[in-house]
Order: structure tokens, then C-alpha cells, then sequence
């Protein structure tokens, strides 16, 4: 989740409740549920509370478990406990107990330097002994960290990265597949402050990065409890200079708006006496991007892949083929918006080449391994 807002959460619980299915009345009623949550939940403080309010307001019940996990900001405390049992006797409000469908969430305080490292830490493939040679390459970690980006209000960008397992010494080591890097931002008109993140240092910057690092995560719950760690989070140099170089797969940017020139819009369908500098004007002071300022970022962390996402509703998504002039007109839209994108991006040769893609309704980007 990346913030709070209408747009943002209006579907939410009709996404869970048809998710975590219909429950049977006695799961309903059950005192003590240990089945671990099918979906979890991270976001900005005041989500859990949201989503619990919505949950008791309108007698939503379900089959399986949801929790949510709470980026809190260092001076900010959780909108409610995320510990207390459903049936709890300490005197708790009905609005701070866990619902019957609720696993217990976390309290994730930021870093000295405001970012949520290793938010969601998993393994993947196989990293025992005894495995063969593919299956070692294959393996390692998925990691997910998190940090603030400027918008009007709170809101979060995303860091998804791939961590290889490199269990001989470099010099018995074959050759090790880049790492995939998504980076996924919710609404902004300014993400440098996530660069730091997505570009982390390599153990060659800093001579006392020459030790395994811990990759630290504050996890706070609520007063009287021990805080909570991360289990095997720990990143040798040479993993450290690999995570460093990796380029940035995938970025998704949000594009709100967009300045049609008049040789594609000559009877200013998309809104009257606009120009290139007024929109952007407009659309920064609302807190959101332009598909050039998107191009831009792109440049900046230099990925590979941009697609572009909350394209506002003066820009519909064609229907496919467009054959009828009002499609094709929708159409022409969408390509320059994507165009100007590009122009600010200036993609890196690849092959297959890399492109801007404007997202639509279930829209599916595969982004294949780097072999």
C-alpha cells in the first residue's frame, strides 16, 4: 500500500473479502486461530486501523487470515495494537482487539535515515549442500524495503531485490546471474530520496564494509513486548558489491497527467487552453508526475524497463485493436504519452529493446531472469 487516500483503498476489503473466502460459523466464532494470514498487508500508519473499522462497521468475516503491517514514521505510534486477542479480557476496546479474521501485525518503525529495510524477507530455491550446480545459482532471497517519497501526503516507494546465495569463495564461484531490481512508487512528484536506497553503496565505497552486514530492521510492537528481528538477513561484500551494481529491472512510475500537443489533440479534447507548461505547473503542485518526469527518474536510477501507471481519466485505456476514430484518437494519446516518456528516459540498449509501457486494467509485465 502505498498511501492512504479514496483511490487508494476504496476497494480494498471487497479485494480481501473475496480473496480469504466465505467462513464457515465456526470459524467465525473460534477463541483461538493459529493458521497463518494468506495475505499480508504493508502501509503507511493508519491502514490496520482502516481496514479493522471497515471489518466491524460492516460484519465482514472470512475463511482465511489477513494481517497488516504498519511503516511507521520514528515519531509516529501504530493507529491500533496489532497484538491484543480477539477475545481478549485486559479491558481493550472492541476497535483494539485482532478480529477473528486478523493475524497479529507488526509495528515497523524507519531507520536513522527513514528507510523500512528487509520489510519482507524470503528465501527462494535451494540453498542446502548436495544440490546441484543450477539449483545454487538459482537460489537466494527476495528482500523488499521501503522508504518515503514526496507527495502531498505520506506516501511510500517500494524496493523489490533479488539477493543471491554465494556459498564458495569467490575464486571457486562460476558465473552468478545479475539480480532482478524492481522499483514500484505510489504517488509522487519526487523520488530522489529514495535513490539511496535503490542504489546502495558497495562494500569498495567504504573500506569498513570489508565484514558480513546485518541488515538492520527496528521492528517495534506494542509497549511491554520484546522488539522483533529478522531472522539470517545478512549480506557478505561481494554480495554487497553485486547488490550495488545491479541495475534497476523494472520501474513503475505513476504519469497523471500529460500535455497533448495540438497536431494529435487540434480540437483540445483533453482540456482547453492547456500547454506543456501549465500542465506541469498543475500537476507538481497536486503532488504527481508528468510522463516526462517520470522519463526522467527513470534516467536517474537508470532502469532498463519503465511503465508508467495512474495515467488519469482524460487519458482512458483504448480498446484493443482501436478501429473506431475515438479509440484511435485514445490511442494516439497513450503513444505520446509513452513518447514523452521515452524522450526523457533515453532507454538503455537492450535486447530484446527495452520501451515504455502505459499500464492498463490487468496489465502483465514479465520481467524473465537474467541468465
Amino acid at each position: 500500500m502505498f498511501r492512504l487516500s479514496a483511490d487508494h483503498t476504496a476497494g480494498l476489503l471487497t479485494l480481501l473479502r473475496n480473496t480469504l473466502g466465505i467462513p464457515t460459523q465456526s470459524q467465525v466464532s473460534v477463541e483461538d486461530r493459529n493458521d497463518p494470514p494468506r495475505i499480508e498487508l504493508f502501509g503507511p500508519r493508519g491502514l490496520r486501523r482502516f481496514l479493522r473499522l471497515q471489518m466491524l462497521l460492516t460484519h465482514t468475516h472470512s475463511q482465511e487470515r489477513y494481517a497488516v503491517h504498519e511503516l511507521l514514521a520514528a515519531d509516529e505510534a501504530p493507529s491500533c495494537p496489532g497484538d491484543i486477542p480477539t477475545h481478549s479480557d485486559l479491558g481493550a476496546s472492541e476497535e483494539d482487539r485482532l478480529l477473528e479474521n486478523e493475524s497479529p501485525g507488526k509495528d515497523i518503525r524507519c531507520d536513522s535515515q527513514g528507510y523500512w529495510r528487509g520489510i519482507v524477507v524470503r528465501t527462494i530455491g535451494a540453498n542446502g549442500h548436495g544440490k546441484s550446480l543450477d539449483e545454487r545459482r538459482g537460489a537466494g532471497r527476495v528482500v523488499i524495503d521501503a522508504g518515503p517519497i514526496e507527495h502531498r501526503d505520506p506516501c511510500i516507494g517500494y524496493v523489490i531485490r533479488e539477493i543471491p546465495y554465494l556459498p564458495e569463495p569467490p575464486a571457486l564461484r562460476g558465473p552468478i546471474p545479475v539480480p532482478r531490481k524492481l522499483v514500484i512508487l505510489g504517488d509522487t512528484f519526487n523520488s530522489d530520496a529514495l535513490i539511496p536506497l535503490i542504489d546502495p553503496p558497495s562494500a569498495s565505497d567504504d573500506a569498513k564494509f570489508t565484514e558480513p552486514m546485518e541488515v538492520d530492521m527496528d521492528i517495534d510492537v506494542p509497549p511491554g513486548d520484546a522488539s522483533v528481528g529478522i531472522e539470517d538477513a545478512v549480506v557478505t561484500p561481494d554480495v554487497r558489491d553485486l547488490i550495488a551494481n545491479t541495475p534497476v529491472s523494472l520501474l513503475i512510475h505513476e504519469a497523471t497527467d500529460a500535455y497533448i500537443p495540438r497536431d494529435i489533440d487540434p480540437q483540445e479534447k483533453t482540456g482547453r487552453n492547456r500547454t506543456s507548461d501549465s500542465v506541469m505547473e498543475k500537476t507538481r503542485a497536486r503532488g504527481h508526475s508528468t510522463p516526462w518526469m517520470a522519463g526522467e527518474f527513470a534516467q536517474k536510477i537508470k532502469a532498463e524497463r519503465l511503465v508508467l501507471n495512474h495515467i488519469g481519466a482524460r487519458f482512458p485505456a483504448p480498446r484493443m485493436p482501436a478501429t473506431r476514430p475515438w479509440e484511435r484518437f485514445q490511442l494516439a494519446c497513450i503513444r505520446e504519452i509513452e513518447k514523452q516518456a521515452r524522450d526523457a528516459w533515453k532507454p538503455p540498449k537492450m535486447r530484446p529493446p527495452s520501451d515504455v509501457t502505459a499500464a492498463y486494467d490487468y496489465c502483465r509485465i514479465v520481467i524473465p531472469p537474467n541468465m
